[in-house]
C-alpha cells in the first residue's frame, strides 16, 4: 500500500475519532506515519483529503444496506422484512462507538466553514443519485431529477448542494 491508501485510511480513521472540523492536517499525517506534503502531492489540498475519506466510508456502508451486504439475509429485496432489516441495521450502525453518522450531521452544520469538503461531497451525492436511479425504475419510484431531494432530505438542495 502506498502513501495515497494509507492518508486515505488515516482520514477515516481521525474523521471517526475527532471529525471534519477537528481534524487536522498533522493528525492526518500522523495517523498513517507520513509527511505533510504528500497531502498535497496525492490529494491536492488538506480539505479534500478527508472528503475522499468520508465519500469511501459511505461506500462502504452503503453496501451493508444492499443485497450483498449484512443486510438481507433471506428476505426479498422490496420486502417489508427487507425494509426492516435495513432499518434495524442502519439504528444499530448509529449506536456503534465511532459511528459515521455523526460525520453525516457535521457536514451540513459546518457546510460554511468546510467549503471544499461541501463541494466534493455535493459532487459525489449528485453522482450517487444519478447510480440510484436504476433502483426504483419499475417500481413507481424514481430517484433521478425532481427525486433526489427526497434522498437528500434536510441535509442537502435539489441540485447536490450539501
Amino acid at each position: 500500500m502506498g502513501h495515497r491508501e494509507d492518508l486515505l485510511e488515516g482520514a477515516e480513521r481521525c474523521l471517526l475519532e475527532k471529525g471534519f472540523a477537528r481534524t487536522t492536517a498533522r493528525d492526518l499525517v500522523r495517523e498513517p506515519g507520513t509527511n505533510l506534503a504528500s497531502i498535497g502531492c496525492h490529494y491536492g489540498s488538506k480539505d479534500t483529503l478527508p472528503a475522499q475519506a468520508y465519500v469511501a466510508m459511505v461506500e462502504e456502508v452503503s453496501g451493508t444496506f444492499e443485497g450483498g451486504g449484512a443486510v438481507g439475509g433471506d428476505s426479498e429485496p422490496g420486502s417489508v422484512e427487507r425494509f426492516r432489516e435495513v432499518w434495524a441495521s442502519a439504528v444499530e450502525s448509529m449506536r456503534a462507538p465511532g459511528s459515521m453518522w455523526r460525520l453525516t450531521m457535521e457536514v451540513p452544520a459546518m457546510g460554511d466553514q468546510l467549503p471544499e469538503v461541501r463541494e466534493h461531497l455535493a459532487r459525489a451525492q449528485r453522482e450517487a443519485a444519478r447510480g440510484a436511479e436504476p433502483l426504483g425504475e419499475g417500481r413507481g419510484v424514481g430517484c433521478g431529477v425532481g427525486g433526489e431531494g427526497q434522498v437528500m432530505g434536510a441535509a442537502g438542495g435539489r441540485d447536490g448542494s450539501v
